[in-house]
């Protein structure tokens, strides 16, 4: 299920008080669209990041979701998400994001571009399985292992603009 942050713990999850997870990407799937990207950057553990022995979904385990390649249901899909099963995803709390949304908005503004400035599926998922489990570790000592999952690891998800500078089309004739 995906179920809102303040969602009560003392009653089961039903279709009025959390979103099946299977439903949600069956639903994306029936969207007359080219493509779909959907980014989780929460956690599918059942478990919170507000303190010990907090648990936001009552007797949860670590297979909460069982759902393995949520992609499979998304034809031209990119599902990015902020961990692995039974992981927590941590807050950054310095730029008041998670830390999936952090790495996720430095790598489309260039930090996972290659040298033609394209971010491409593979390059973003290298970029975030690198940053994100050094800072979740660094942050909160835990294993956080964000999945990046699609049809195809080529696609370019942005094209910036390069310096004329930096594709060698121009040249520094005199610097002040």
């Amino acid at each position: 299920y995906l179920a809102p942050w303040d969602y009560d713990p003392s009653f089961p999850p039903s279709v009025d008080s959390a979103y099946l997870l299977k439903d949600f990407y069956a639903d994306l799937a029936s969207l007359p669209a080219r493509s779909v990207t959907v980014v989780l950057d929460t956690c599918f553990s059942g478990e919170c990041d507000t303190g010990p022995g907090c648990t936001t979904l009552k007797g949860a385990r670590g297979a909460f979701i069982e759902d393995k390649r949520p992609v499979a249901a998304l034809p031209q899909g990119l599902v990015i998400t902020a961990t692995g099963p039974g992981e927590i995803a941590t807050e950054d709390k310095a730029h008041q994001h998670g830390l999936l949304t952090y790495y996720l908005l430095q790598a489309l503004r260039g930090e996972a571009a290659d040298e033609h400035g394209r971010v491409t599926v593979a390059r973003l998922k290298e970029y975030l399985q690198e940053k994100i489990p050094q800072a979740a570790e660094e942050a909160r000592h835990r294993k956080q292992t964000p999945q990046v999952v699609a049809w195809d690891a080529n696609q370019v998800l942005a094209q910036l603009p390069l310096s004329a500078i930096k594709t060698g089309q121009a040249v520094v004739v005199q610097t002040y």
